[in-house]
């Protein structure tokens, strides 16, 4: 019966530990290895985006990048939607960048998505973005600009 338990608890603790190892090598070690064979554009940093087609709407971006994966911040400086706070998340890679963000006050439903290009030598992106429009209850796009702010 003692070999019966000692089999049984060795074979929770390798499994405890195989667990741990996975989560450790998913969340740390692969993407400090996908940053270190990382060859696309450097695109974390601060952004500014503008709407040609609504020239009263601008936004700041923050975004951070490990890998090909992005994350950030949105944050409504002018328009309708000044004072509102969105996160990002989504991917670039081969000079695209493919982002959905959502409101961070989680009562609100406002939700929408990006997809740009990197263009300037890396300056800006262009492309268009896709959000719910609240006036009629629809999905509208816009062709936005993103400059980069700063160095």
């Amino acid at each position: 019966m003692d070999e019966l338990v000692i089999g049984v608890v060795s074979g929770l603790v390798a499994s405890l530990v195989i667990f741990v190892l996975h989560a450790v090598y998913l969340s740390a070690i692969r993407p400090w290895m996908e940053d270190r064979v990382y060859k696309d554009a450097r695109i974390e940093g601060r952004w500014c985006i503008t709407y040609p087609g609504m020239p009263d709407v601008e936004e700041q971006v923050t975004l951070k990048r490990t890998a090909h994966k992005v994350t950030g911040q949105i944050n409504s400086s002018k328009g309708p939607d000044a004072g509102k706070i969105y996160d990002i998340e989504g991917t670039f890679r081969n000079l695209l960048l493919t982002l959905t963000y959502t409101s961070s006050d989680r009562s609100a439903l406002d939700r929408g998505a990006f997809v740009l290009q990197l263009n300037d030598n890396g300056a800006s992106f262009f492309g268009r973005s896709s959000y719910y429009y609240n006036e009629d209850h629809s999905i509208a796009d816009a062709e936005c600009k993103w400059r980069r702010i700063g160095g």
